[in-house]
């Protein structure tokens, strides 16, 4: 179940983006190939290595055991002084093994969406749970799978934005579904759909791209019968101005300016510049309308991406 997280605003510290420093290679007469890199993660009285591809980290056993059951069983299982041999990515290892024997990454500091992609990773495999759990609530703030929490944080959605790709493909490595109706809906702002084509995409599913462009399509016309559709509705029976003729038309004029915005939110939240040129009984009763329209919106979001409905995204 995806619990509504304690954050409100960007949970990314997208001031540190950088990869992480260069790692030192080992000493020619250490080493075992020349491809071999040491890990910034080395005791040299631990007693466990462990080789992450080309990169090797010197650990103690009986604490990586203790973080972890799966861990735990595959050095059982290991002849003795053997190396434990993952096939996970070297730079989550990297992060991880910061955090678990370096005390890196403090739980009241943003993480680089680097370090929690491989937290989610590295927890999700070999059960970690707090590991896990410490990314999932991130993503969560992220990317929220309850309404009340979209309205307190969706405004402040930078890093959100800039990583809803790499996010919507984490999401399903790790199963949490309840990620992707934001996730992908960020993707259909202007300036993210093209990154549909890119590189960075490959990993994304033919049939999530699929879903995110009809999701695209659908935006506009979900948009005008939800939370745009106070503008083309009738204003209130007591209008003050000419009969209601001047305030239908300042509606008119708000819609079209709100739809040439396709770059990012548009009518999620009420804006007090939309109440220029209408009169206090149609501000009432366009807010009242707004406000059922978000609702109706939020409860479709899922349904525009050819996802299940929020219920079953969240179990």
């Amino acid at each position: 179940m995806a619990e509504p997280p304690g954050v409100t605003h960007s949970p990314f510290d997208i001031t540190t983006m950088a990869e992480p420093p260069p790692k030192r290679k080992r000493p020619d007469s250490e080493a075992a190939s020349d491809t071999i890199i040491r890990s910034e993660v080395w005791f040299e009285d631990g007693n466990l290595l462990v080789q992450v591809q080309t990169t090797q980290f010197r650990l103690f056993r009986g604490s990586l055991a203790f973080h972890s059951p799966k861990l735990k069983a595959l050095i059982e299982a290991l002849p003795e002084n053997a190396a434990l041999v993952l096939d996970d990515n070297p730079a989550d290892w990297e992060h991880v093994s910061k955090k678990l024997f370096h005390h890196a990454y403090p739980d009241k500091e943003l993480l680089p969406f680097v370090v929690i992609e491989a937290f989610a990773r590295i927890g999700k495999k070999y059960e970690i749970q707090w590991l896990f759990n410490r990314a999932r609530k991130l993503l969560n703030a992220a990317y929220p799978s309850v309404l009340d929490v979209w309205l307190s944080a969706h405004l402040n959605h930078t890093g959100a934005t800039a990583h809803a790709l790499e996010s919507s493909i984490l999401a399903r490595v790790v199963d949490l579904p309840h990620l992707l109706p934001v996730a992908f809906w960020y993707l259909t702002f202007s300036h993210r759909i093209s990154g549909l084509v890119t590189a960075r995409a490959a990993a994304l599913s033919e049939e999530d791209k699929k879903s995110i462009l009809d999701g695209f399509r659908k935006r506009l016309h979900a948009e005008s019968s939800t939370t745009l559709k106070w503008l083309q509705a009738e204003g209130s029976d007591k209008c003050k101005k000419q009969g209601g003729s001047e305030c239908t038309v300042a509606r008119l004029k708000l819609f079209a300016s709100i739809t040439k915005n396709s770059r990012g939110q548009r009518g999620w939240s009420w804006l007090t510049s939309w109440e220029k040129d209408l009169c206090e009984p149609c501000i009432a009763a366009g807010k009242a309308l707004h406000t059922a329209g978000v609702r109706d919106l939020w409860e479709c979001l899922p349904s525009l991406f050819n996802l299940p409905p929020w219920h079953e995204l969240r179990k």
